[in-house]
Order: structure tokens, then sequence, then C-alpha cells
């Protein structure tokens, strides 16, 4: 019986060592996954600081994009109004190129006449002169 109870203490000092050998695995692999969870856990917190400063700068951007797009449409209708007064001046440009050809002709015009009249009036008084001459040689013609 002795040795009956020897073997039996044996045998349970040998089972309690195997499940003894088997907490200690669990142990370490709960350590492990207690170390797992703690890295998770760390790369979580860094992931999600990484998350908040995206989500910042994201917002940053779509500030940035709206003030960009507000800048954009003003520049857009400078250029409009620039081109609209461009087409103006040059419409105002082409009139007042035209008026002065109109003036230009007009002063050619007044040029030949004023040339024209000095002639005119010389050629005229030669006619007067003429005429005069030929009636006095008839008054003379007339007394003789």
């Amino acid at each position: 019986m002795f040795q009956q109870e020897c073997k039996n203490l044996t045998t349970k000092t040998a089972q309690q060592q195997q499940q003894l050998e088997e907490l200690r695995k669990q142990k370490e692999d709960l350590e492990d996954k207690r170390h797992e969870l703690e890295t998770n856990k760390f790369q979580q917190g860094v992931l999600e600081e990484r998350i908040r400063e995206l989500e910042h700068d994201l917002e940053k951007n779509g500030k940035e994009m709206e003030e960009s797009t507000r800048l954009s449409k003003e520049l857009q209708e400078r250029v409009d109004e620039l081109e609209h007064d461009l087409r103006r001046k040059t419409q105002e440009c082409c009139n007042m190129e035209l008026v002065n050809s109109e003036i230009e002709e007009k002063l050619e015009q007044l040029e030949v006449k004023v040339e024209e009249s000095p002639r005119q009036a010389t050629k005229k008084m030669l006619e007067q002169y003429e005429e005069l001459e030929h009636r006095l040689q008839e008054v003379t013609d007339g007394l003789y």
C-alpha cells in the first residue's frame, strides 16, 4: 500500500508538474498576448494621433482650397472686367482713329481749298483785269 501510495504520489506529482508546466506555458502565452496587446494599444495611440494630425491637415487644406477658390473667382472676375475694359477701350480707339481719319481728310480738303483760293482769286483778278483792259481799249478806240 505504501508503494501504491508512493506510486500514486509520484503519478500525482508528475501530473501536477505537467499541469504546472502547462500553467507556465499559459502564463507565458498570456504575457506575450498582454505585451502584444500593450504594443497594439501603443500603436493604436500613435495611429489615432496620426489620424488627428491628418484630419487637422485635411481641414486646413480644405480651408486653403476654399480660400484659393475664392481668390481664383475674384481674379477671374477682375480678368473679365479688364477684358471688358480692353474691348471698350479698343472700340473707343477705333472710333477715335475713324474720327481722326475724317478730320485729316477734311483738313486735306481745306488745305486744297486754301491753296486753290489764292489761285482762283488771282485768276479772277486776271480775268477782271483783262476785261477792264479790253473795255479801256474799246473806250480808247471809241475816242479816236
